[in-house]
């Protein structure tokens, strides 16, 4: 996961996500955190990036305004 405010980079983490997917079917994940109530107000945004064993990639990626 990676976070920019304005387009700056702010944070990456790495979540742990294993289940098995066939192609074509819809993939349901829950991310959670908490923005603290002194973060800067901006466009903020995170791309999530999804790998598997063969280093096949997926992505999702949106923007929030605080």
């Amino acid at each position: 996961i990676n976070v920019k405010l304005n387009g700056v980079f702010l944070h990456s983490e790495s979540v742990e996500f294993k289940k098995s997917y066939d192609e074509g079917d819809t993939i349901e994940f829950k991310y959670q955190n908490f923005i603290p109530s002194f973060a800067p107000p901006g466009t903020y945004g995170l791309t999530f990036t999804f790998k598997n064993g063969s280093d096949n990639n997926g992505c999702l990626a949106f923007n929030f305004k605080l």
